[in-house]
């Protein structure tokens, strides 16, 4: 489009000026996939529109003498169904330690990394009771994909009083 003064027209015949706040365009769709907007480069690159089809202040504040063209960048979306997660055991005896599962989180056969594709919280307790251990997606995991594991989900584990025994 063509800029005139602050914010840009869709089309140089448009009458509507859109503005970081104002007039977005209609964002794409792509069966499987999230819109993320539109970047200066194919790989990297400066956003101009964003994921609801506003204009950024980067492009506000871009004075252009041509055309340019911006590419659309997408996350695959995860099914939720192919994230597993699960813990190394659901039941410890008290000892009077710390303890508590190792979390593993996969997406089908693909192993998850620990703080940098999710995080665990709860997982560390000492007295006898039932916990809950909290798993929550991160970011990207998959760096051709822009595969993403998003949300949270809990799971539950117990420390149970240890059995004393006399002879």
């Amino acid at each position: 489009g063509r800029k005139y003064g602050v914010g840009y027209y869709t089309d140089s015949g448009a009458t509507t000026q859109m503005t970081t706040s104002a007039n977005p365009i209609t964002a794409p769709t792509r069966s499987g996939y999230t819109f993320n907007g539109y970047y200066t480069a194919a790989n990297g690159g400066t956003q101009y529109i964003d994921a609801n089809g506003k204009l950024t202040s980067s492009a506000s504040a871009t004075n252009f003498t041509a055309a340019v063209t911006l590419y659309a960048k997408w996350t695959k979306a995860v099914s939720a169904s192919s994230i597993t997660k699960t813990l190394s055991a659901t039941n410890y005896v008290y000892n009077g330690s710390a303890q508590g599962p190792t979390v593993t989180v996969k997406d089908g056969s693909t192993t998850l990394t620990l703080n940098t594709d999710y995080t665990v919280s709860g997982n560390s307790n000492t007295n006898v009771n039932s916990y809950t251990v909290t798993i929550s997606g991160k970011s990207a995991y998959n760096s051709t994909t822009k595969a993403y594991y998003t949300g949270s989900t809990t799971l539950t584990y117990n420390i149970n009083n240890a059995k004393i025994t006399t002879t």
